[in-house]
């Protein structure tokens, strides 16, 4: 993948490493709404997303928006569809 996705991807596992189910899929709704502009309190997405929040920006980027999402929907999509 490229540089983004692959950094998507580091920030995210680095973010979930150690939580559960339930909370995994919190904060991947929270880092999709930041990517879709639902979300837009800055001071609320770094305490929550960490150094994920540093994606913020891409949203003005629709080209690279995918790149950010990519491993994030893909996980969302295995917890959904796992059994």
């Amino acid at each position: 993948g490229c540089s983004i996705s692959q950094a998507s991807a580091s920030m995210m596992t680095d973010l979930l490493t150690g939580k559960t189910v339930e909370e995994a899929m919190e904060l991947i709704r929270i880092f999709l709404g930041m990517i879709k502009r639902e979300i837009q309190d800055m001071d609320y997405l770094e305490d929550v997303l960490d150094e994920a929040s540093i994606l913020q920006g891409i949203s003005n980027l629709p080209a690279r928006v995918k790149c950010a999402v990519l491993a994030w929907h893909t996980l969302k999509e295995a917890i959904e569809h796992k059994n």
